[in-house]
């Protein structure tokens, strides 16, 4: 019995409107045995996903926070002005007091939710940028054949083990965009997920995110979580060896 739902992004949801489209992961073979034998799903915390970027490739330093923030000279009355305030109280800033400033010198954190992470292209050029600009190892490729069912799946088992995610699954295409920040001009209600465009457009990324149950606020665990049911909902490519060299 599926104890789940999901919300999907208004990016997401546009792409809905024809087929079920399939995502990607893409893998060290000696993973497989996750999938196929353990039938295990990792979710990583945002905070230690940004944490392992770090140590590897490209790091985002605005996966866990916002600063220096282009917010321009705007005041009451102005054009822009609603669309500012929105965009602040979406990300966590109630201060009205500062602008005109820019706010160069705040930072908002994120709130650290539990993510999964996949991308919606499978090619030679994906496989081969990830293990260049991030200097993974991959050499393998899982095709998920729906991702809201495959999230609705690991959070049913979630469910009927431990508990650690405390809503269902918000799913959407990552938003790049130019940082700092214009928030003149981006609407940000609508994009939960925003990475630097230049260093991580490459990555046709889209997320999965669940809100942190309140017993593991304060150290939220990495969970593996066992999907009795994965083998039916993902496939494993056959990855030319021409890609790999």
């Amino acid at each position: 019995m599926l104890r789940a739902g999901f919300q999907v992004g208004n990016t997401y949801r546009n792409r809905l409107k024809g087929p079920h489209f399939p995502v990607y992961k893409y893998i060290n073979r000696k993973d497989l045995h996750y999938w196929l034998d353990e039938k295990t799903v990792r979710v990583d915390t945002l905070v230690n996903f940004a944490g392992q970027e770090g140590q590897g490739g490209k790091y985002d330093p605005m996966e866990t926070k916002f600063s220096d923030l282009n917010v321009g000279s705007v005041t009451p009355g102005d054009p822009h002005y609603d669309l500012v305030m929105e965009n602040l109280k979406t990300i966590g800033f109630n201060d009205g007091s500062i602008y005109g400033v820019g706010l160069r010198d705040v930072t908002v954190r994120r709130l650290n939710t539990y993510i999964y992470c996949v991308t919606s292209e499978y090619s030679e050029r994906m496989l081969r940028q990830w293990n260049d600009d991030e200097e993974a190892r991959y050499d393998t490729v899982i095709k998920i054949l729906d991702f809201p069912l495959f999230c609705a799946l690991v959070q049913t088992a979630d469910f009927y083990s431990n508990k650690h995610f405390e809503s269902d699954a918000y799913i959407d295409f990552v938003k790049y965009a130019q940082f700092p920040l214009d928030l003149q001009s981006i609407r940000m209600y609508y994009h939960k997920f925003i990475k630097e465009q230049t260093a991580f457009g490459w990555q046709k990324e889209i997320r999965a995110r669940w809100r942190i149950n309140a017993k593991d606020k304060d150290n939220a665990p990495v969970v593996s979580i066992r999907v009795p049911e994965l083998d039916k909902i993902i496939q494993v490519m056959d990855v030319p060896s021409a890609w790999k060299r």
